[in-house]
């Protein structure tokens, strides 16, 4: 009597975990596109979850690994290299959404609202790793990007480059809860990180695009990594006046317009001398266009008038 209970009791068991979210999950995308995922679970349709088989380290454990090292684990999941599916992150309530999407299929018109065979999970802790080079699909691909380069800047050109010759490094997005139980998320490359402000984003593994998407739903490709923003502002001698700054610790965030325009912005204190005589220190909003690269500088207005009218 005893062993058809205990029976039953494992089955149901194992049912209940079968439906639960992964609790963190990690994607890498390798250089020539192929997609692994390390979670509890196999990423699929919200009814047929599966626990994941083989061997697996611990999210802890692999939070400490550096870009490039072995690992013991097996991925509870792999895509191969240039498959028509795209990765699309987004926030879920107090928690993360990752959602395998159909390229085909969303190229197609229909006249129905979302699609049957996109597969989705959620998950409370999430870290990508992908290739930082641009890559392009296929010499159709190939002709839209020409015609692109004629209503590109010279300094957008020039960030999308030096993508597509950053052959050996890696971006990394990770999730990170603010106070508020929300969550957003960080992207850094060259050890230069940037938030995210509306968090929704896509990766598409055939060519490490990222796109980000705006609060009305427009999608639009990220031109500049984090270390390029940087890069950008300090060429144009926004941190001249700023002493002793360090790329690496500028809080930086990605944001997207009311007109749809996706800017870096940063906020930071400068040292100024108020009639040419009285050392001052000022806040002043840095902004890098991502389409363009075009950087602009706004002093941050103070909260009094006579903050405002002396700069202090």
């Amino acid at each position: 009597m005893k062993k058809p209970v205990l029976s039953f009791l494992l089955v149901v068991t194992l049912l209940l975990l079968s439906q639960l979210p992964a609790l963190a999950m990690e994607i890498e995308i390798s250089d020539s596109g192929v997609v692994s995922f390390y979670n509890d679970q196999v990423l699929g349709r919200e009814d047929e979850r599966t626990n994941a088989a083989g061997s697996r380290e611990s999210m802890q454990q692999r939070d400490g690994m550096q870009t490039g090292q072995a690992r013991e684990a097996q991925p509870s999941r792999t895509m191969p290299a240039n498959s028509d599916t795209r990765l699309r992150v987004s926030e879920e309530h107090t928690r993360v959404e990752v959602r395998l999407e159909d390229k085909k299929q969303m190229e197609r018109p229909t006249d129905r609202i979302g699609f049957d065979d996109i597969e989705h999970t959620t998950t409370d802790r999430l870290r990508v790793e992908t290739s930082a080079q641009l890559r392009d699909k296929n010499e159709e691909r190939g002709e839209r990007t020409e015609e692109k380069q004629m209503s590109r800047s010279e300094a957008a050109e020039r960030a999308l480059e030096e993508r597509r010759n950053r052959t050996e490094e890696k971006i990394e997005i990770r999730n990170q809860q603010r106070e508020d139980g929300t969550q957003e998320f960080q992207f850094e490359s060259r050890s230069v990180q940037a938030r995210l402000n509306g968090a929704e984003f896509i990766l598409d593994p055939e060519t490490n695009e990222v796109t980000v998407v705006t609060p009305s739903g427009e999608e639009k490709v990220l031109t500049h990594l984090p270390d390029q923003a940087i890069a950008r502002m300090q060429e144009r001698g926004f941190f001249d006046s700023v002493p002793g700054i360090d790329p690496e610790q500028v809080d930086l965030s990605i944001e997207t317009k009311e007109d749809g325009r996706v800017v870096y912005s940063t906020v930071v204190e400068k040292e100024e001398r108020l009639f040419g005589l009285f050392p001052r220190t000022v806040e002043t909003k840095l902004e890098l266009n991502d389409e363009t690269g075009e950087v602009t500088e706004e002093r941050v207005q103070q909260r009094s008038f006579l903050g405002r009218l002396l700069g202090f």
